[in-house]
């Protein structure tokens, strides 16, 4: 009687269903990644917007920067979004200037709490309950008026 080599029909079945399953593990980590890579170039874009804003805030008077800049909302191009700008002036000689960006993912995924980017505070946007807009892109600095 001669010898059968090779796989049964079941060996084979096995042996494709664990290359399917990793195969599917592997294209759902290359999307996610994907999708990481998107959120960072975007959070890079709007961080340097940020930065753009809080400079050209210290380069005007310090006694001008309340009435310039205080609950003012100014449009970011891409990705599509608002940067807000809040003056905190209880101390008349120390300004705390914050400047919070909101925007849009390009799969609709929206970034921050203002959710229709008009730089109010409205009912259910407040995630946190903490009173005020927030932002994972926050940058606050002090600004001394002499």
């Amino acid at each position: 009687m001669k010898s059968q080599q090779g796989f049964t029909l079941p060996e084979l079945l096995i042996a494709m269903t664990v290359v399917l399953l990793s195969s599917v593990g592997i294209l759902f980590t290359y999307v996610q990644c994907l999708e990481l890579n998107s959120i960072n170039h975007d959070t890079s874009i709007v961080l340097q917007n940020c930065r753009n804003m809080m400079e050209e805030i210290k380069s005007i008077s310090p006694s001008m920067v309340h009435e310039t800049y205080n609950e003012k909302t100014f449009p970011l191009k891409e990705p599509t979004g608002v940067i807000l700008v809040n003056v905190n002036d209880q101390d008349p000689q120390l300004l705390i200037v914050a400047v919070k960006c909101f925007w849009k993912q390009g799969k609709g995924r929206l970034i921050g709490e203002d959710k229709n980017f008009n730089g109010l505070l409205e009912e259910g946007e407040d995630l946190n309950k903490n009173g005020e807009l927030d932002s994972p892109v926050t940058l606050v600095t002090y600004v001394y008026n002499r």
